[in-house]
């Protein structure tokens, strides 16, 4: 057997996508793609609940390169190793004071945190076992309505076209999660019901290449970059714009840039591989940043910007941290990661970073 059908052969194991027919798709919204059922019941590939968690130092066994989904929630930074999300999908947190859901698509390589008190009832979520462009499809315990992750909504049951409430978070290799945030805890690996064991085996090296090809066949491409590029994709009123990973291969640096009009600054750094925008009109003026001199390298908890306009200086999380606007914050629009294939595919049309 190819090391290629070796790789999808893993895949389908892990992700319950064994074949590709299509579902009943009665009480679906009208929807542009075909939506594929997998080889697994729902809830074959099992969602972890109320996570256990240890301290950073207990997270020794992770790697510092290896990525994180992290996230701070009522002052509290949490870390969700892609290693295990790569086998769970979907990490519930009801009894959180802001009841929240972390969810990850290794096919799709796209992580979304949303709130999960919806129309005033916690929701918890599983993995349907269905997919849309590669992309999984959630459902939630209480009402059983389908939830494309991508889309962002409920595209069938009784909340169908209710809006996820999105929480922001950041895709980062956990050093530098734990350089940004050293009080962070990560999840532990016997959250999942799983021996620990089974979180030092890789399955999707090969298919993460940027020249990967999709697992499933897609009914939309775009060719403007490589499928499997990361990109950050921004939204801003209806508007997106994506801004590819490798635009900070030379290095450090803030990106100035306008999406649907408004003005916005996206840092990136290469070596965590972190990417973060801000909306960068603050108190009435527009800035234009760029690093403070020695951000450039270093420990990312030492970055710094400062704007043109006014000489303040802004730490990582968007504030004001020295000048006139000593105190501000720079708000975030709502952004995640995902291969290109899947961001362009869900946002057909989407503006595209070349700079």
């Amino acid at each position: 057997m190819s090391r290629i059908a070796v790789l999808s052969l893993l895949i389908v194991i892990i992700s319950g996508c064994s074949n590709s027919s299509e579902p009943n798709l009665d009480g679906w919204n009208e929807l542009p793609d075909v939506i594929i059922s997998g080889g697994v019941p729902k809830d074959g590939i099992p969602a972890i609940n109320n996570p256990i968690w240890d301290t950073a130092a207990e997270g020794n066994w992770l790697d510092d390169d290896y990525l994180v989904v992290g996230v701070v929630i009522d002052g509290k930074a949490f870390a969700y190793p892609h290693k295990m999300m790569d086998q769970h999908e979907i990490a519930n947190e009801p009894t959180s004071t802001t009841p929240y859901t972390v969810s990850f698509c290794p096919l799709t390589g796209s992580s979304i945190v949303f709130k999960t008190t919806i129309l005033g009832t916690i929701h918890t979520f599983g993995v349907s076992g269905l997919l849309m462009q590669n992309n999984l499809i959630m459902f939630d315990r209480q009402t059983d309505s389908n939830w494309p992750q991508l889309r962002l909504q409920a595209d069938q049951g009784s909340l169908i076209n209710t809006k996820l409430d999105l929480i922001n978070h950041t895709e980062i290799e956990w050093g530098g999660w734990k350089d940004l945030h050293p009080g962070t805890l990560i999840m532990n690996r016997n959250s999942g019901g799983r021996d620990p064991i089974a979180y030092n085996a890789t399955f999707y090296d090969g298919y993460r290449q940027p020249n990967a090809s999709p697992l499933f066949p897609m009914s939309f491409n775009d060719s403007r970059l490589l499928p499997k590029i990361r990109v950050l994709g921004v939204f801003v009123e209806g508007g997106t714009k994506a801004y590819p990973m490798n635009s900070f291969d030379n290095g450090r640096a803030v990106i100035n840039d306008q999406v649907n009009g408004a003005t916005v600054a996206v840092f990136g750094d290469p070596d965590s591989r972190m990417m973060r925008a801000f909306f960068t009109n603050v108190d009435g003026q527009t800035l234009t940043l760029k690093l403070k001199a020695g951000s450039d390298t270093g420990s990312l908890s030492k970055v710094n910007f400062i704007d043109d306009e006014t000489g303040s200086t802004w730490n990582i999380d968007g504030k004001a941290i020295s000048g006139s606007l000593i105190g501000e914050k720079m708000s975030q629009p709502q952004s995640y990661v995902a291969y290109w294939f899947a961001w362009s595919a869900f946002n057909r049309g989407t503006d595209l970073w070349g700079g």
